[in-house]
């Protein structure tokens, strides 16, 4: 089994993202270097994973790299000793598994690789880059393994949202949840968005422009881009927000709280009391104050998470995947087990192009750097209903 990703949790307080890649790096099969060195290959790995940006790519690489290393490692191979026989061996073995890997995981993987020994080479450590000329499977760009929806399927499945919602009374503990969920589905059907960018947003990302509601998204490789806000997205999130807001301000003063708390064990014994009660003074103060503030205030004030759970964690990709593929089932939708949240953006592309926008509002709106992306997520593409032979002919004619 790989190492844990050097952007998974540790336990206790968490430590800074240079010292988590640093730990992850350490429990991988990598060669020792020149005793004394500045750089040797742990070193310089854990600096190609700092390098990303993104921390999905970051995990993705980590897990590519711990996976290839493993296979090495077993069949007795220095990584820097690999050649491109080596590499194409175990991508050889890679496309056999079962179930078979998709041709862009492939890629992937091999991007992977080739973008490691790219950096050991570029520091010295390594002296070639065995996978640099390996060529990159074929992909078919107008296919995605990805589930479609028609309009139909996606209405039902906000209707089971709204359903959800509806079958709890206002006192129940799971109306919150339900509330929550409806809201996440709405924006990943109304703007497409990625689940990573729903989890990834944020309180302060809601904001005013122009008149409009909006919200700043934060995508790939630093793509911001500020979306509108539909108005029944507007109705439901100004429900949601203020008791989300109340929720991240009192996990933050109880978290601050349980932390100072720990550190009691590190004064002298005769100093825990008092400090205790003062601890405890500040939490009730702090409890106190986050009573009296008004929805305004908590706006102005706090920022954290725009969707948690119930005890304020930040609600996660697997939460988001879980809640779709329930609400699919309780929609009765043909393909509900195999219905992701990427299957509502696919959805949403689908049904902005039919209704006639324009590709180039479509990319901007799902955030995508290549328009041939955008087309691929166009499942009704070579439709012939849509084709320009249709409004040709209709010029022509006048």
């Amino acid at each position: 089994m790989p190492p844990a990703s050097p952007t998974t949790p540790a336990a206790g307080p968490e430590p800074s993202l240079i010292e988590e890649i640093t730990a992850s790096v350490a429990a991988l099969a990598l060669p020792a270097g020149d005793p004394g060195a500045r750089w040797d290959p742990a070193s310089v790995t854990a600096a190609w994973l700092r390098s990303r940006r993104s921390p999905h790519t970051r995990r993705a690489y980590f897990r590519d790299l711990a996976d290839y290393l493993a296979w090495l490692d077993d069949a007795g191979l220095a990584p820097l000793q690999a050649t491109r026989p080596d590499v194409d061996l175990y991508l050889a073995e890679l496309r056999d598994e079962q179930p078979s890997l998709s041709a862009a995981t492939l890629n992937r993987k091999l991007a992977s690789i080739s973008s490691w020994y790219r950096y050991l080479v570029d520091a010295d450590i390594a002296t070639r880059n065995p996978a640099a000329t390996i060529d990159r499977a074929p992909i078919n760009r107008d296919h995605s393994t990805t589930v479609g929806l028609t309009v139909t399927e996606v209405r039902a499945l906000l209707h089971a949202a709204d359903t959800d919602v509806n079958r709890w009374g206002w006192g129940s503990p799971r109306r919150w949840p339900a509330e929550r969920n409806k809201i996440v589905v709405h924006l990943l059907a109304g703007l497409g968005l990625r689940v990573s960018e729903i989890t990834g947003l944020r309180l302060k990302d809601l904001r005013h422009n122009a008149g409009h509601r909006t919200v700043l998204i934060r995508g790939k490789a630093g793509r911001d881009r500020e979306l509108p806000l539909p108005a029944a997205l507007v109705r439901l999130l100004a429900a949601h927000l203020p008791g989300q807001r109340r929720l991240v301000a009192n996990r933050g003063i109880w978290a601050k709280w349980g932390d100072e708390v720990d550190l009691l064990g590190d004064v002298r014994p005769g100093d825990d009391r008092s400090r205790r009660r003062r601890l405890d003074a500040w939490r009730d103060r702090q409890l106190a104050r986050l009573n009296d503030l008004t929805d305004d205030d908590l706006a102005r004030e706090v920022d954290g998470p725009a969707f948690s759970t119930q005890d304020g964690k930040p609600l996660t990709q697997a939460g988001i995947f879980n809640a779709v593929r329930r609400l699919a089932r309780t929609a009765g939708l043909p393909a509900a087990d195999q219905i992701s949240p990427h299957s509502l953006r696919h959805a949403a592309a689908t049904a902005a192009l039919d209704d006639g926008a324009p590709l180039r509002d479509v990319q901007d709106l799902l955030g995508h750097a290549d328009p041939r992306t955008t087309c691929r997520y166009d499942r009704n593409r070579g439709s012939l209903d849509r084709s320009p032979a249709h409004r040709l002919a209709v010029l022509y004619a006048e």
